[in-house]
């Protein structure tokens, strides 16, 4: 069986969730059966990629073809020409995309992954909502099988685009053996204070700015430091930390990686994930299996996921979090049964489960 996976995400997102999950299963794709044949459609040679994947190098259109605004409209049909020119036989090869490219004229089935539906549900978020949802409902179109990363999602693509039930599969994602309980004494990035942790992006839907409402008002943030893993401070970030008093209280921390975020983990008094949407949620994998405590916003995804673990609280309600921050600190021993508990549950994700569910849909073909 040949499969060519679009690696396009590779290079619109040189790092992150999506890149993470095909740089981690892919090459266990390969080892769970042989006898599947994987090459990837890249713009330039990506030397970290597994022996066994083939590499199908075609120019990079949005680099030569100038100005963008010019030729976007013509990039799609371009490259389709491109791939069809490199792979001369496609009647029995899946053609299987990270990212929402499809192909006109492709003779073997086209099977796209589905993360999330945020652009469908916060379209004014986003300057490229309008061009990413055409983009996506072209592929839906032609595609043959969707593989959603939770029931959530998959839920939210038969509402915005009515696809059937039975052309959809899912595929829970997995994290990183890393991820562990680490002895004290085996800590790397040892913090000088107690603190509570935020990971990860903070456009508006990811409801930081709910934390940072709460923790204002929080009274034990004296006691506790807000640590933020993440990308630098913008300017309107900067100011509202300094309005509301607290900027000596936030720790920012960039550049870190798996075994540093490991070591925060195991160091947080607790883990909070204030999103108001997400199609899985790898933080809260991470934080479990760290045997971190976690205090997560109530939305599907994270239930589906996290089950009863997280101490929960009602989204985008700052006054919610901050109770919750209360029962959580209260009650946060990591001996503790709910704590405990999400190492055992976190142990049902796995990368390698992630990657046979994939093994799955294309032998359905």
């Amino acid at each position: 069986m040949e499969v060519i996976i679009d690696g396009y995400i590779y290079h619109a997102q040189k790092m992150g969730g999506i890149s993470r999950i095909f740089n981690a299963v892919l090459p266990i794709i390969c080892a769970l059966n042989p006898s599947i044949s994987l090459k990837i459609i890249l713009h330039a040679t990506k030397s970290d990629l597994s022996e066994q994947i083939g590499q199908i190098i075609v120019p990079n259109l949005e680099k030569y073809l100038l100005p963008r605004n010019l030729w976007k409209d013509l990039y799609p049909f371009l490259n389709n020409l491109l791939v069809n020119q490199k792979v001369k036989n496609t009647r029995n090869t899946i053609f299987h995309s990270t990212y929402y490219r499809s192909l006109v004229g492709w003779r073997g089935k086209q099977i796209f992954s589905v993360y999330d539906l945020i652009y469908e549900k916060y379209p004014d978020t986003f300057n490229d909502a309008r061009d990413v949802i055409h983009l996506k409902s072209q592929a839906f179109k032609r595609a043959d099988h969707l593989i959603c990363i939770s029931d959530a999602t998959k839920q939210d693509l038969i509402h915005y685009y009515n696809i059937p039930d039975e052309k959809i599969s899912i595929s829970h994602l997995g994290y990183g053996e890393q991820f562990r309980p680490v002895d004290p004494s085996q800590i790397d990035l040892r913090m000088d204070a107690p603190f509570i942790l935020y990971v990860g992006g903070r456009a508006k839907y990811k409801g930081f700015s709910d934390l940072v409402t709460a923790y204002s008002q929080w009274r034990s943030r004296h006691d506790l430091k807000l640590v933020v893993v993440g990308n630098e401070w913008t300017k309107q970030e900067s100011e509202l930390l300094s309005n509301m008093g607290i900027q000596h209280q936030v720790q920012l921390l960039g550049g870190i990686d798996d075994k540093q975020l490991c070591d925060l983990y195991n160091q947080a008094r607790a883990f909070v994930y204030p999103s108001h949407y997400e199609g899985f949620g790898l933080p809260l994998l991470e934080a479990m299996a760290c045997v971190c405590p976690v205090i997560a916003s109530s939305i599907p995804s994270t239930r589906e996921i996290a089950g009863d673990i997280p101490f929960y609280f009602e989204v985008a309600k700052p006054e919610g979090l901050t109770d919750a921050l209360d029962v959580c600190i209260e009650k946060n021993r990591r001996d503790a049964d709910q704590v405990k508990a999400g190492l055992v549950w976190v142990k049902q994700y796995s990368w390698e489960k992630t990657a046979q569910a994939i093994i799955d849909v294309y032998h359905g073909f």
